[in-house]
């Protein structure tokens, strides 16, 4: 949330109405959590227990949240278009897409900012957005506080404390027809990328012609190291 906005809102119950900035509809912590949260503490009513994006648009007002509207989430196309009114779309066809700029952690950062009360986040998202290359506004984390499920805030740092859950890492998957050597190779060539890449300003281009846009489709700016539990093939942040 923008630090001390929505003084009359004391507890997660109060953000009925509000207007939401989701990273998109079927995201962990952009949809996921916030929405199972609401439910169970915030007063959330079910609409459709197949289709938690009609409790969403029931609950909220005007928000962004992108495929609120695809087959997928849509399936007998009667969702109204309350969760695409905040997204903007640069041109036609793209507005509550995953092409529009409002997509993704970094589009919901953008939303909070430019029309949105709440945003639903990863904890490294502002981090990333006031550090990183990506224009921030001029703002600081100072500009922002969390929310916590209690309804008290804190500031952006202190999400340890002051979460609405934790969701699993990223996984990197391969297939198994692939021998163990090669697949080692995978993991050295993954954690070299990282880091040459890893962190809120890398370089952006190596003498290799390796370049940022490169890596980031694959990782994001948060990434600061792949974990190698290859067991389990679990990989961290």
């Amino acid at each position: 949330m923008k630090k001390n906005s929505l003084p009359d809102l004391t507890h997660i119950s109060h953000l009925r109405g509000k207007k939401a900035c989701f990273a998109g509809v079927g995201t962990q912590a952009g949809w996921v959590i916030p929405v199972d949260v609401l439910i169970r503490n915030g007063g959330m009513e079910v609409i459709d227990c197949n289709n938690h994006v009609k409790s969403v648009i029931n609950y909220f007002g005007p928000s962004c949240a992108v495929n609120a509207l695809i087959n997928k989430y849509n399936p007998i196309g009667d969702n109204s278009d309350r969760l695409c009114e905040l997204c903007i779309g640069r041109v036609p066809g793209e507005k509550c897409t995953t092409a529009d700029p409002y997509a993704g952690f970094e589009g919901a950062f953008r939303c909070l900012v430019d029309k949105g009360e709440v945003a639903f986040l990863k904890h490294t998202t502002v981090q990333e957005m006031i550090e990183g290359r990506i224009d921030a506004y001029g703002l600081t984390k100072e500009n922002f506080e969390l929310l916590c499920t209690d309804g008290t805030r804190q500031p952006v740092d202190n999400y340890q404390s002051c979460n609405w859950g934790q969701v699993p890492s990223n996984a990197v998957m391969t297939t198994s027809a692939k021998s163990t050597q090669i697949r080692r190779y995978y993991q050295q060539f993954l954690i070299k990328t990282v880091q040459l890449f890893g962190g809120p300003v890398p370089p952006q281009r190596t003498q290799d012609g390796l370049t940022k846009e490169n890596f980031e489709l694959l990782c994001t700016d948060g990434t600061r190291q792949p974990v190698d539990n290859y067991q389990s093939c679990n990989w961290g942040q």
